[in-house]
């Protein structure tokens, strides 16, 4: 459901956002009472006011996915398959796969930007990307020793 921070926003801008009650059929008020998430809000609000045709349309058009294919240097994509903001119907896989400088890793679980993991929940991104560091630290080692012989 939407953050209290965003729907405190919703309340305090409401005049502002009252033309586009009509579009989806509901009152800000009714969107912040229904607790609505952040996916029902992007699918009522933000998808039609930008002129997307569908959900979907709008999270692929406007997500950084249209850049991968220009990425030229290592980078590691880690994201978790429970990411309530960045579903895995629109992760990058085959664009990832394309491009021989990423990687895009995904965990079953740790929610947005969370990572969390464990009954004394601790955050365990830093392990694959500090993985991620050491393999290309030794892959640059390896490379200067080569071209030494």
């Amino acid at each position: 459901m939407l953050g209290s921070f965003i729907c405190a926003l919703l309340v305090k801008h409401k005049e502002v956002l009252r033309p586009l009650e009509k579009q989806i059929g509901s009152t800000i008020e009714e969107l912040v009472e229904r607790k609505v998430t952040y996916h029902e809000f992007d699918q009522l609000v933000t998808a039609p006011s930008y002129g997307f045709a569908t959900l979907n349309d709008y999270y692929r058009k406007s997500s950084s996915v249209l850049k991968v294919h220009e990425v030229k240097v290592p980078t590691l994509f880690l994201s978790t398959l429970d990411d309530p903001m960045v579903v895995k119907d629109v992760m990058p896989y085959d664009e990832c796969r394309a491009n021989g400088n990423t990687i895009l890793a995904c965990h079953p679980s740790g929610g947005h930007l969370g990572f969390f993991t464990g009954l004394n929940p601790k955050k365990w991104f830093t392990e694959p990307v500090i993985g991620y560091i050491d393999s290309l630290e030794n892959y640059h080692k390896a490379q200067k020793l080569n071209n030494k012989h």
